[in-house]
């Protein structure tokens, strides 16, 4: 379970940058 939620969490700030991009795209748009 540790594990599991530990790869969960990397994902998580892996894809970070990227919801970033989109809201700041969006608030542009």
């Amino acid at each position: 379970m540790g594990k599991n939620m530990m790869h969960f969490v990397e994902k998580c700030i892996y894809l970070l940058p990227f919801l970033a991009i989109n809201l700041t795209m969006n608030l542009v748009l």
